[in-house]
Protein backbone atom coordinates (compact mmCIF):
# COMPACT_ATOMS: atom_id res chain seq x y z
CA UNK A 1 0.00 0.00 0.00
CA UNK A 2 1.50 3.41 -1.08
CA UNK A 3 0.74 6.24 1.61
CA UNK A 4 1.71 9.10 -0.64
CA UNK A 5 -1.09 7.88 -3.34
CA UNK A 6 -3.30 7.11 -0.16
CA UNK A 7 -3.12 10.55 1.01
CA UNK A 8 -3.97 11.68 -2.98
CA UNK A 9 -6.77 9.72 -2.86
CA UNK A 10 -8.03 11.05 0.07
CA UNK A 11 -7.23 14.44 -0.26
CA UNK A 12 -9.10 14.41 -3.83
CA UNK A 13 -12.24 12.84 -1.44
CA UNK A 14 -12.14 15.76 0.46
CA UNK A 15 -12.13 18.23 -2.69
CA UNK A 16 -15.30 16.30 -3.64
CA UNK A 17 -16.86 16.43 -0.44
CA UNK A 18 -16.46 19.98 0.33
CA UNK A 19 -17.65 20.95 -3.18
CA UNK A 20 -20.95 18.90 -2.47
CA UNK A 21 -20.60 16.42 -4.72
CA UNK A 22 -21.59 13.37 -2.09
CA UNK A 23 -22.57 11.21 -4.30
CA UNK A 24 -19.97 11.12 -6.49
CA UNK A 25 -17.69 11.30 -3.27
CA UNK A 26 -19.09 8.06 -1.83
CA UNK A 27 -18.57 6.47 -4.80
CA UNK A 28 -15.27 7.67 -5.51
CA UNK A 29 -14.85 6.66 -1.29
CA UNK A 30 -15.99 3.37 -2.31
CA UNK A 31 -13.68 2.63 -5.40
CA UNK A 32 -10.64 2.95 -3.60
CA UNK A 33 -11.14 2.48 -0.23
CA UNK A 34 -8.84 -0.66 -0.73
CA UNK A 35 -6.01 1.24 -1.71
CA UNK A 36 -6.43 3.95 1.38
CA UNK A 37 -3.90 3.33 4.39
CA UNK A 38 -5.96 4.86 7.40
CA UNK A 39 -9.14 2.57 7.20
CA UNK A 40 -10.70 4.27 10.19
CA UNK A 41 -10.92 8.04 8.15
CA UNK A 42 -12.30 5.83 5.76
CA UNK A 43 -15.00 4.63 7.44
CA UNK A 44 -15.53 7.68 9.46
CA UNK A 45 -15.76 10.03 5.95
CA UNK A 46 -18.38 7.31 4.74
CA UNK A 47 -20.88 7.95 7.60
CA UNK A 48 -20.28 12.11 7.43
CA UNK A 49 -21.13 10.77 3.27
CA UNK A 50 -23.98 9.12 4.17
CA UNK A 51 -25.58 11.94 6.62
CA UNK A 52 -25.47 14.49 4.16
CA UNK A 53 -27.22 11.98 1.16
CA UNK A 54 -29.79 11.30 3.98
CA UNK A 55 -29.23 7.76 4.21
CA UNK A 56 -29.43 8.00 8.16
CA UNK A 57 -30.67 4.09 8.49
CA UNK A 58 -27.15 3.16 6.81
CA UNK A 59 -25.13 6.23 8.93
CA UNK A 60 -26.02 4.94 12.21
CA UNK A 61 -25.65 1.52 11.97
CA UNK A 62 -22.29 1.99 10.98
CA UNK A 63 -21.77 5.12 13.91
CA UNK A 64 -23.07 2.39 16.17
CA UNK A 65 -20.65 0.23 14.96
CA UNK A 66 -17.97 2.67 15.90
CA UNK A 67 -19.07 3.81 19.12
CA UNK A 68 -18.95 -0.14 19.91
CA UNK A 69 -14.97 0.26 18.72
CA UNK A 70 -14.71 3.58 20.77
CA UNK A 71 -17.39 4.86 22.93
CA UNK A 72 -15.24 7.91 24.04
CA UNK A 73 -15.30 10.06 20.60
CA UNK A 74 -17.32 12.85 21.21
CA UNK A 75 -18.25 13.69 17.64
CA UNK A 76 -19.56 10.00 17.23
CA UNK A 77 -22.46 11.04 19.33
CA UNK A 78 -22.99 13.94 17.20
CA UNK A 79 -23.20 11.92 14.37
CA UNK A 80 -25.88 9.47 15.95
CA UNK A 81 -27.83 12.10 17.08
CA UNK A 82 -27.80 13.07 14.09
CA UNK A 83 -29.22 9.92 11.83
CA UNK A 84 -31.60 8.85 14.68
CA UNK A 85 -33.32 12.76 14.08
CA UNK A 86 -32.17 13.83 17.32
CA UNK A 87 -30.01 16.76 16.04
CA UNK A 88 -32.24 17.59 13.49
CA UNK A 89 -33.24 21.51 12.33
CA UNK A 90 -31.98 24.12 15.08
CA UNK A 91 -31.05 21.73 17.61
CA UNK A 92 -28.39 21.10 15.06
CA UNK A 93 -26.03 23.90 15.66
CA UNK A 94 -26.69 23.85 19.56
CA UNK A 95 -26.14 20.25 20.16
CA UNK A 96 -23.00 20.93 18.36
CA UNK A 97 -21.99 23.69 20.78
CA UNK A 98 -22.25 20.99 23.40
CA UNK A 99 -20.38 18.37 21.80
CA UNK A 100 -17.22 20.62 21.15
CA UNK A 101 -17.27 22.84 24.67
CA UNK A 102 -19.29 20.18 27.08
CA UNK A 103 -22.00 23.57 27.86
CA UNK A 104 -25.49 22.54 28.63
CA UNK A 105 -27.75 24.29 26.19
CA UNK A 106 -31.31 23.98 25.51
CA UNK A 107 -32.67 21.04 23.36
CA UNK A 108 -36.53 20.26 22.31
CA UNK A 109 -36.06 16.84 22.82
CA UNK A 110 -34.22 16.75 25.51
CA UNK A 111 -35.68 13.44 26.64
CA UNK A 112 -34.67 11.80 23.76
CA UNK A 113 -31.13 12.63 23.93
CA UNK A 114 -31.30 11.31 27.58
CA UNK A 115 -32.72 8.07 26.47
CA UNK A 116 -29.87 7.83 23.61
CA UNK A 117 -27.30 8.20 26.46
CA UNK A 118 -28.88 5.99 29.15
CA UNK A 119 -29.25 2.96 26.53
CA UNK A 120 -25.05 3.75 25.77
CA UNK A 121 -24.31 3.55 29.22
CA UNK A 122 -26.03 0.37 29.69
CA UNK A 123 -24.49 -1.47 26.81
CA UNK A 124 -21.09 0.09 27.65
CA UNK A 125 -20.86 0.98 31.54
CA UNK A 126 -17.55 2.37 31.82
CA UNK A 127 -17.71 4.40 29.35
CA UNK A 128 -17.12 8.19 30.31
CA UNK A 129 -18.37 10.36 27.48
CA UNK A 130 -22.27 9.42 27.31
CA UNK A 131 -22.36 10.04 31.49
CA UNK A 132 -20.47 13.26 31.21
CA UNK A 133 -23.03 14.68 27.75
CA UNK A 134 -26.17 13.62 29.96
CA UNK A 135 -25.75 15.73 32.42
CA UNK A 136 -26.01 18.33 29.53
CA UNK A 137 -29.29 17.53 29.10
CA UNK A 138 -30.47 15.86 32.51
CA UNK A 139 -32.52 18.55 34.82
CA UNK A 140 -34.31 18.20 38.43
CA UNK A 141 -34.68 14.85 40.01
CA UNK A 142 -32.68 13.02 37.34
CA UNK A 143 -29.59 15.57 36.95
CA UNK A 144 -28.99 14.79 40.74
CA UNK A 145 -28.98 11.35 40.36
CA UNK A 146 -26.64 11.33 37.69
CA UNK A 147 -24.66 14.29 38.84
CA UNK A 148 -24.05 11.95 42.07
CA UNK A 149 -23.03 8.88 40.48
CA UNK A 150 -21.11 10.85 38.35
CA UNK A 151 -19.07 12.47 41.15
CA UNK A 152 -18.60 9.70 43.04
CA UNK A 153 -17.73 7.27 40.36
CA UNK A 154 -14.44 10.60 39.64
CA UNK A 155 -14.14 10.60 43.27
CA UNK A 156 -13.38 7.03 43.79
CA UNK A 157 -10.75 7.11 40.41
CA UNK A 158 -9.31 10.32 42.08
CA UNK A 159 -9.26 11.92 39.23
CA UNK A 160 -8.07 15.33 39.47
CA UNK A 161 -9.62 17.00 36.31
CA UNK A 162 -13.17 16.76 37.84
CA UNK A 163 -13.29 19.76 38.98
CA UNK A 164 -12.59 21.63 35.63
CA UNK A 165 -14.69 18.67 33.46
CA UNK A 166 -17.53 20.24 35.49
CA UNK A 167 -17.08 24.01 35.35
CA UNK A 168 -19.47 24.45 31.99
CA UNK A 169 -21.78 22.65 33.99
CA UNK A 170 -21.68 25.14 36.92
CA UNK A 171 -22.54 27.94 35.06
CA UNK A 172 -26.25 26.96 34.51
CA UNK A 173 -27.59 27.82 38.31
CA UNK A 174 -29.60 24.97 38.81
CA UNK A 175 -26.92 22.62 38.06
CA UNK A 176 -24.50 24.95 40.52
CA UNK A 177 -27.01 24.77 43.09
CA UNK A 178 -27.47 20.63 42.81
CA UNK A 179 -23.84 20.02 42.30
CA UNK A 180 -22.74 22.42 45.38
CA UNK A 181 -25.31 20.45 48.02
CA UNK A 182 -23.89 17.08 46.69
CA UNK A 183 -20.30 18.71 47.27
CA UNK A 184 -21.50 19.45 50.91
CA UNK A 185 -23.56 16.18 51.80
CA UNK A 186 -20.24 14.34 51.00
CA UNK A 187 -18.59 17.34 53.45
CA UNK A 188 -20.96 16.80 55.85
CA UNK A 189 -20.88 12.74 55.61
CA UNK A 190 -17.20 13.11 55.79
CA UNK A 191 -17.42 15.15 59.56
CA UNK A 192 -19.88 13.40 61.12
CA UNK A 193 -19.44 9.48 60.43
CA UNK A 194 -16.10 9.53 58.80
CA UNK A 195 -16.82 7.83 56.11
CA UNK A 196 -18.19 9.02 52.38
CA UNK A 197 -19.38 6.85 49.83
CA UNK A 198 -16.52 8.14 47.72
CA UNK A 199 -12.77 8.39 48.75
CA UNK A 200 -12.83 11.06 51.58
CA UNK A 201 -9.33 12.83 51.16
CA UNK A 202 -9.98 13.04 47.71
CA UNK A 203 -13.81 14.01 48.39
CA UNK A 204 -12.34 16.75 50.69
CA UNK A 205 -10.49 18.10 47.94
CA UNK A 206 -13.23 18.49 45.39
CA UNK A 207 -15.52 20.24 48.30
CA UNK A 208 -12.88 22.44 49.16
CA UNK A 209 -12.27 23.49 44.86
CA UNK A 210 -16.19 24.01 44.67
CA UNK A 211 -16.66 25.82 47.72
CA UNK A 212 -13.89 28.23 47.38
CA UNK A 213 -13.85 28.82 43.51
CA UNK A 214 -17.11 28.83 42.61
CA UNK A 215 -19.15 29.90 46.03
CA UNK A 216 -16.87 31.20 48.16
CA UNK A 217 -19.56 32.44 50.39
CA UNK A 218 -20.01 28.49 51.75
CA UNK A 219 -16.71 28.20 52.44
CA UNK A 220 -16.40 26.48 55.50
CA UNK A 221 -14.29 27.95 58.68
Amino acid sequence: MDFEHSEFLMFKNHVLFESGKYEQALRHLDDVSHLLFDALEVRETKIELLLKLGRLTEAEEQTRELIAENAESKKYYGWLAQATGLAAGKNSRMFRLTLQTLTPVPLDNAAGHMELYDSICKQFPKAHVPKRLALNVATGDAFKAKADAYLAEWLRKGAPSLFTNLQTLLKVPEKLSIVESLALEYESSLKTSGKLRAAGMRCFVFVFTHVTTVSPTTCPS
